[in-house]
C-alpha cells in the first residue's frame, strides 16, 4: 500500500506498493481529478483530502513525509495533523482503557 511497511506483521501478505492500481480504484470509484490540479476530486467535485495525524517527535516526520508523498503520487491530497505527545499519549491510555474506543482503533487488549 505504501513504500514503507512499518508495524507490519510479517506474516501476513498485505497489500503491494501498486500505484497504478490504486489510480485505477480512485478512477472508477468517481474520485477524478477534474480541474486538473494534480489532485482528485469526490464524486460532489468538492476536493478529495485526507486528514492525516502524527504524533511529534521521533522519526514520525519521516515516515509522515513519505506517506503524504505516496498519497500525493496518487492524486489525493493530504492534511497533515501533528499531536502533541501529550494529546497522543492521552488518546493511547483512552484506548487501553475503554473497550469501545479500543475496539475501533484496534486494540482488542480492551475489549
Amino acid at each position: 500500500m505504501f513504500r514503507i511497511r512499518i508495524g507490519m506483521d510479517s506474516v501476513l501478505a498485505g497489500f503491494p506498493f501498486d500505484p497504478d492500481r490504486a489510480r485505477e480504484i480512485l478512477d472508477n470509484a468517481g474520485f477524478i481529478d477534474t480541474d486538473g490540479d494534480g489532485f482528485r476530486e469526490n464524486p460532489d467535485d468538492s476536493r478529495l483530502t485526507l486528514t492525516f495525524g502524527v504524533a511529534e517527535g521521533g522519526n514520525n516526520h519521516f515516515m509522515a513525509a513519505q506517506m503524504m508523498q505516496d498519497w500525493a503520487d496518487i492524486g489525493i491530497h493530504v492534511e497533515l495533523y501533528q499531536w502533541r505527545m501529550q494529546e497522543h499519549a492521552n488518546l493511547i491510555h483512552m484506548m487501553t482503557n475503554d473497550a469501545d474506543l479500543g475496539a475501533i482503533f484496534g486494540n482488542t487488549a480492551a475489549v
